[in-house]
Protein backbone atom coordinates (compact mmCIF):
# COMPACT_ATOMS: atom_id res chain seq x y z
CA UNK A 1 0.00 0.00 0.00
CA UNK A 2 1.37 3.39 -0.94
CA UNK A 3 -0.02 6.55 0.56
CA UNK A 4 -0.10 8.99 -2.30
CA UNK A 5 -2.48 10.50 -4.80
CA UNK A 6 -0.22 10.46 -7.83
CA UNK A 7 3.43 9.50 -8.15
CA UNK A 8 5.84 9.32 -11.07
CA UNK A 9 6.93 5.89 -12.24
CA UNK A 10 9.22 4.54 -14.92
CA UNK A 11 6.49 2.33 -16.33
CA UNK A 12 3.48 3.21 -18.43
CA UNK A 13 1.01 2.33 -15.69
CA UNK A 14 -1.89 4.77 -15.85
CA UNK A 15 -0.14 7.02 -18.36
CA UNK A 16 3.18 7.04 -16.52
CA UNK A 17 1.59 7.80 -13.14
CA UNK A 18 0.55 5.61 -10.24
CA UNK A 19 -2.91 6.63 -9.12
CA UNK A 20 -4.72 6.01 -5.87
CA UNK A 21 -7.98 4.16 -5.68
CA UNK A 22 -10.96 6.54 -5.64
CA UNK A 23 -12.11 5.53 -2.14
CA UNK A 24 -8.85 6.37 -0.34
CA UNK A 25 -5.27 7.44 -0.72
CA UNK A 26 -4.34 3.79 -1.08
CA UNK A 27 -2.45 2.59 -4.09
CA UNK A 28 -2.36 -1.10 -4.89
CA UNK A 29 0.42 -2.45 -7.05
CA UNK A 30 1.79 -6.00 -7.15
CA UNK A 31 5.45 -5.01 -7.02
CA UNK A 32 7.89 -2.18 -7.52
CA UNK A 33 11.52 -2.09 -8.51
CA UNK A 34 14.20 -0.75 -6.15
CA UNK A 35 14.50 2.30 -8.41
CA UNK A 36 10.78 2.96 -8.14
CA UNK A 37 11.05 2.56 -4.37
CA UNK A 38 13.64 5.34 -4.28
CA UNK A 39 11.38 7.48 -6.46
CA UNK A 40 8.49 6.93 -4.05
CA UNK A 41 10.62 8.02 -1.10
CA UNK A 42 11.84 11.07 -3.01
CA UNK A 43 8.21 11.89 -3.88
CA UNK A 44 7.37 12.01 -0.18
CA UNK A 45 5.74 8.62 0.41
CA UNK A 46 5.82 7.99 4.13
CA UNK A 47 4.42 4.47 4.39
CA UNK A 48 4.80 1.42 2.19
CA UNK A 49 3.32 -1.89 3.29
CA UNK A 50 5.66 -4.76 2.43
CA UNK A 51 3.89 -7.69 4.10
CA UNK A 52 2.59 -9.21 0.88
CA UNK A 53 5.90 -8.60 -0.86
CA UNK A 54 7.79 -10.43 1.87
CA UNK A 55 5.36 -13.35 1.78
CA UNK A 56 5.53 -13.64 -2.03
CA UNK A 57 9.33 -13.46 -1.90
CA UNK A 58 9.45 -16.27 0.66
CA UNK A 59 7.06 -18.37 -1.41
CA UNK A 60 9.10 -17.66 -4.55
CA UNK A 61 12.23 -18.90 -2.78
CA UNK A 62 10.35 -22.00 -1.61
CA UNK A 63 9.33 -22.69 -5.22
CA UNK A 64 12.93 -22.21 -6.40
CA UNK A 65 14.10 -24.69 -3.75
CA UNK A 66 11.46 -27.24 -4.74
CA UNK A 67 12.42 -26.95 -8.42
CA UNK A 68 16.10 -27.39 -7.64
CA UNK A 69 15.36 -30.44 -5.54
CA UNK A 70 13.05 -32.07 -8.08
CA UNK A 71 14.83 -31.08 -11.30
CA UNK A 72 18.50 -31.33 -10.27
CA UNK A 73 18.32 -33.39 -7.10
CA UNK A 74 20.54 -30.90 -5.28
CA UNK A 75 20.12 -28.77 -2.18
CA UNK A 76 22.44 -25.87 -3.00
CA UNK A 77 19.70 -23.55 -1.71
CA UNK A 78 20.63 -24.71 1.80
CA UNK A 79 23.79 -22.56 1.61
CA UNK A 80 21.75 -19.43 2.34
CA UNK A 81 19.78 -20.79 5.27
CA UNK A 82 19.93 -19.15 8.69
CA UNK A 83 21.99 -21.20 11.12
CA UNK A 84 19.97 -22.91 13.85
CA UNK A 85 22.08 -21.20 16.52
CA UNK A 86 21.18 -17.79 15.05
CA UNK A 87 17.48 -18.72 14.96
CA UNK A 88 17.68 -19.81 18.60
CA UNK A 89 19.10 -16.40 19.57
CA UNK A 90 16.45 -14.55 17.55
CA UNK A 91 13.58 -16.58 19.03
CA UNK A 92 14.99 -16.14 22.54
CA UNK A 93 15.14 -12.35 22.02
CA UNK A 94 11.53 -12.27 20.81
CA UNK A 95 10.34 -14.40 23.74
CA UNK A 96 12.30 -12.19 26.17
CA UNK A 97 10.66 -9.02 24.83
CA UNK A 98 7.24 -10.67 25.09
CA UNK A 99 7.90 -11.68 28.70
CA UNK A 100 7.94 -15.42 27.99
CA UNK A 101 10.63 -17.74 29.44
Amino acid sequence: MFLARELPTTGATHGGKLKASPDSSRLDRPSISPRQGVQLIEAGVQRVSLGGCLARSALGFLRTCARELTERGTIDFACVQIAQSELNVLFHEVRSRAGSP
